[in-house]
């Protein structure tokens, strides 16, 4: 009998644990499972690619969780036109699912939207819900357009404008970055003081160029002449490449500069000009001159 008594006791013992782990899981499938989605505008990951990012995360792991993320153009009209194809997700049993959509065509200073669509199962008969979310507005910058940044504006002897752009060093090449890429010269500073001080040559009616001789100030006896080519139009193309036109309106400016003579500038171009006294690196061999 002592031992009927004692298995029943385990036996009920059991009972009262099976029971309560019953009781606890029921607990747990019913709780609600809470996710936040979020979508984000990125710009400047990589050139000529504006992409948004929309993420999904949950407290625990939920049967099926499932993402729609939409790009935005803003018209100038003030209308939303749909960009490229809508980027899909969906993950099964995962606490969280992510998913990114990029738009290739970018032009500089255009207003992006993006908008995403969650869907969330917590199980395969439990809670459904969806919800939408807006990003936030990305201006379009690191495109090859950014290209048209202007550095410095320079204005030459005639009162023209010369922008010093940032450009490009694919063709069609102009730009600080065909000047650096090709000749070394990093810096605007001696872009623009060659400009604005500089003689200007007219090569043809749309194509001056500035030449300014300029010396070493550590070895004032080393001369050199900078040399800027610029196009006075504010476009630009080459047979097979359509003909962009600057977005601002203003010359496109900056072809090219470069040291006469040389493949590549010696690095003492690229530093302060004379206006940084003695942090100069280069200084104006007519101005020298005139005060000795």
């Amino acid at each position: 009998m002592r031992t009927r008594a004692c298995l029943g006791a385990i036996g009920a013992i059991v009972a009262t644990l099976s029971f309560s782990h019953a009781s606890a899981a029921a607990s747990e499938k019913l709780k609600q499972i809470n996710c936040t989605g979020f979508a984000t505008g990125t710009d400047g990951v990589v050139p000529d690619l504006t992409q948004s990012t929309a993420t999904l995360s949950c407290d625990r792991p939920a049967y099926f969780l499932g993402i729609t993320l939409t790009l935005y153009k803003k018209q100038a009209d003030g209308s939303f036109a749909q960009v490229g194809t809508p980027a899909t997700a969906s993950v099964n049993n995962q606490s969280s699912a992510n998913v990114v959509s990029s738009w290739n065509e970018c032009h500089y200073g255009d207003t992006m939207y993006s908008k995403a669509h969650f869907t969330q199962e917590e199980t395969p008969l439990g809670t459904h819900l969806e919800w939408n979310k807006n990003g936030p507005s990305t201006i379009v910058r690191n495109c090859s357009p950014s290209r048209w940044v202007v550095e410095k504006t320079a204005i030459d002897v005639d009162g023209e404008d010369v922008p010093v752009r940032v450009g490009q060093n694919i063709a069609p090449t102009f730009g600080m970055l065909h000047a650096s890429g090709k000749h070394k010269v990093t810096s605007s500073t001696v872009v623009a003081t060659t400009i604005e001080q500089g003689e200007k040559e007219v090569r043809g009616p749309d194509n001056p160029n500035y030449v300014l001789n300029i010396y070493n100030t550590q070895d004032p006896d080393e001369t050199l002449d900078f040399v800027v080519g610029s196009l006075t139009i504010d476009n630009i193309g080459l047979p097979g490449i359509p003909v962009e036109h600057s977005p601002d309106g203003r010359p496109v400016g900056v072809l090219t500069a470069f040291c006469r003579g040389m493949d590549e500038c010696p690095q003492w171009v690229n530093g302060p000009g004379p206006t940084s006294g003695n942090r100069a690196t280069f200084g104006i061999t007519k101005t020298k001159l005139a005060t000795h």
